[in-house]
């Protein structure tokens, strides 16, 4: 395992675009430790933050994502639109986030749609959706797509829709402004599995995403 201060882990991301081992993304932000291994990122620390530097003001995001097995609490494995770094406390969000577990029991895939807010609090806008897999995340590659166009949100898993957030008749309830695209590993052991009552392990280090 290779420990990497963030101004490391820049520098090998950046040869990394180079090389074309990972395209299109940026780093966001780091605090982790990371191994190279073919095509994929370990992280071994929590809190690693990909961008894509391309406004989009409607698209159709995806991803093969297979998560890691065993105890993974508290872990969020999420990819998503945001506008924050445009639209800071003010920001529109529309995510995909597998939420850890513990040996026994399944993940849980979280949808979340966010307009003009934080997600937090007051001003949060909008609505967060809850699902329970038909397989073993863990186990395979499988399929996850947010289709965002001017009225309507659907998000899929294995091109079967799970849900559809309709644009209403006004726009404070719809996200409407451009947005990047992210994927990020990182913790969030406050409220991710059983309501933070199970925390990431950092025993169980290297965390992978694939």
């Amino acid at each position: 395992m290779v420990g990497l201060a963030s101004s490391q882990v820049l520098c090998w991301l950046e040869e990394l675009l180079l090389i074309g081992l990972v395209q299109w993304f940026e780093l966001g932000q780091a605090s982790c430790g990371l191994l190279l291994t073919g095509p994929l990122l370990v992280l071994g620390h929590i809190n690693l933050i990909f961008l894509q530097p391309r406004d989009y003001i409607d698209c159709n995001l995806d991803a093969s994502i297979e998560v890691q097995p065993g105890y993974t609490a508290g872990v969020n494995t999420a990819f998503y639109l945001s506008n924050n770094e445009l639209y800071p406390g003010n920001h529109d969000e529309i995510d995909m986030e597998l939420l850890g577990t513990v040996p026994g029991e399944p993940y849980t895939l979280q949808t979340n749609v966010y307009v003009r807010g934080t997600g937090d609090g007051a001003r949060l806008v909008g609505r967060e959706m809850r699902f329970h897999l038909w397989f073993d995340p863990a186990a395979d590659f499988h399929h996850y797509a947010i289709l965002w166009n001017p009225d309507e949100i659907v998000f899929l898993v294995d091109d079967v829709p799970i849900r559809r957030y309709e644009r209403k008749t006004t726009t404070t309830t719809f996200p409407d402004r451009e947005m990047w695209a992210y994927g990020s590993i990182w913790d969030a052991s406050d409220w991710a599995t059983d309501g933070g009552r199970y925390r990431a392990d950092y025993r169980y280090q290297p965390l992978v995403a694939r």
